[in-house]
């Protein structure tokens, strides 16, 4: 859970790349751009502006209700 805390502060290393890498993966797979580069950009912005933490606030509530 500390590890996942870290990436969602944005808290630099490896933790973060490898999330940024897998996340940039499953946008491209999912046509949200033809880009593999913009996909990481897109990623590291989720994470950088607090919207993939607000979405696992917003999952975490759900599955305890």
């Amino acid at each position: 859970a500390a590890i996942v805390h870290d990436v969602l502060a944005s808290k630099p290393g490896a933790a973060r790349e490898i999330v940024v890498v897998n996340a940039a993966a499953a946008l491209w797979t999912a046509g949200k751009t033809d880009d593999t580069h913009a996909a990481a950009q897109l990623a590291r912005e989720a994470i950088d502006s607090g919207a993939a933490s607000e979405l696992l606030a917003k999952l975490v509530a759900m599955t305890n209700a």
